[in-house]
């Protein structure tokens, strides 16, 4: 399900994650390379976070998506307070 995103206007992918909750990301597919001790987290459209590296060489170990919330810039006026 595609949308955008009401404050940037940037195209959105909603993902289901494993808590039954959705996750705005990013409309375009990232290849990645899992790595435990990467620095950057991707989201699966499956629900699954994974650790990646930002660069890498060879083939990729599959491909996700980045949280909207890591790219927006109006992302702070969305978090809900604990």
């Amino acid at each position: 399900m595609a949308d955008r995103c009401s404050s940037c206007g940037a195209p959105l992918v909603w993902i289901p994650t494993k808590n039954g909750k959705r996750m705005p990301c990013n409309a375009g597919l990232i290849p990645y390379k899992a790595n435990p001790e990467g620095k950057q987290f991707l989201v699966t459209d499956t629900g699954d976070v994974v650790r990646s590296d930002v660069a890498f060489d060879g083939p990729p170990t599959g491909f996700a998506r980045i949280s909207h919330f890591a790219t927006c810039p109006y992302s702070k006026q969305h978090r809900k307070r604990k």
